[in-house]
Order: C-alpha cells, then sequence, then structure tokens
C-alpha cells in the first residue's frame, strides 16, 4: 500500500513537511519555498537535458546511429527547461491563485538574478550525474558486464530522469 501511495503522490522526500515546517517556524512563504522548489527542478532538468543530449550525441559522432525519439526527448527537456529560465516576468491577475503564481514567479526571477548559485547548483547537478554514472559502473562491473566509464556516463541521464518522475503505476 505504501509503495502505491508513495508512487501516486508526486511530491516525495518530506518536501511537504519541509514547507511547513519553514512556514511555521521560519515565517519563510509556501510561494517562494515553491519557487525554490521548481527551481531547483528547473535547473536540474536543464543541466540533464544538456547531459542527454550529449549522450546521445556521442556515440551518433562515433558510429552513426541516431536515437531520434531519446535526442528529441532531452531536446524538448532542455527547450522547456530553457524557456522557464529565460520567461519574462508575470503578472496574473486571477484572485487568490494569480496572487500565488505571480509570487512563485517573483520568487524565480530572485532565484535566476543570483546566477552564482544557479551556476553552483548547476555543477552539484554534474557531480550527482557523475555518481550515477560511477554507480551504474561499479554494479555493472560487479556483474561481470564490460561497461567502460564513458558508456556508464552515456546511461546518467536518463537513468536518473527515470529516478525523477515515477513511471510505475499504482
Amino acid at each position: 500500500f505504501m509503495q502505491g501511495y508513495g508512487n501516486a503522490v508526486a511530491i516525495k522526500g518530506g518536501t511537504v513537511g519541509l514547507a511547513y515546517y519553514l512556514f511555521k517556524r521560519k515565517n519563510f512563504g509556501i510561494d517562494r519555498f515553491t519557487a525554490i522548489t521548481g527551481g531547483g527542478f528547473v535547473i536540474t532538468a536543464l543541466t540533464l537535458g544538456v547531459a542527454g543530449l550529449a549522450g546521445s550525441a556521442y556515440p551518433a559522432a562515433l558510429t552513426g546511429p541516431v536515437r531520434p525519439r531519446i535526442s528529441l526527448l532531452f531536446c524538448l527537456i532542455t527547450a522547456g527547461a530553457l524557456g522557464l529560465i529565460l520567461l519574462p516576468r508575470l503578472r496574473i491577475r486571477m484572485g487568490r491563485a494569480g496572487e500565488f503564481v505571480t509570487a512563485v514567479f517573483e520568487g524565480w526571477n530572485v532565484l535566476k538574478s543570483a546566477r552564482s548559485n544557479i551556476l553552483k547548483l548547476i555543477i552539484l547537478e554534474i557531480c550527482i550525474l557523475a555518481t550515477f554514472a560511477a554507480r551504474y559502473w561499479v554494479v555493472f562491473r560487479t556483474f561481470g558486464q564490460p561497461l567502460d566509464l564513458l558508456s556508464a556516463f552515456l546511461l546518467a541521464p536518463p537513468a536518473y530522469l527515470t529516478q525523477m518522475v515515477n513511471f510505475t503505476p499504482m
């Protein structure tokens, strides 16, 4: 039951509890928390998209076969993340929901202005991808399957993407 519940809920890892704690104890607005959490997801998506494009282009440059669906997926991820990053300031006037969305975008604009922090997040995401690659390299070697380190790096972006999004049914 709990596994099914965990797969049905998009927000995992104590996100709701952390938002509640920050709101009650630190007077940190939910809109700002949403902007920061969403901003982290956008940075992750951008890093995954670019790494996935590089990973799908590299074998194509060596041997010729291109995987168009995978390349298209990572192109869409990169374009979506860049679109959100380059999005201009928005003001939505639709009552309380519009105010919340506007506040989230204002928080995102504050995040975007801190370019050094975005660069640090991208570097951390690359480190996470390297960790995924090392993990797959070790696992393949443990089971006696040959896998060079470059191939492990090519596996990392799609593997990380599947960790971020739930694909399993309830």
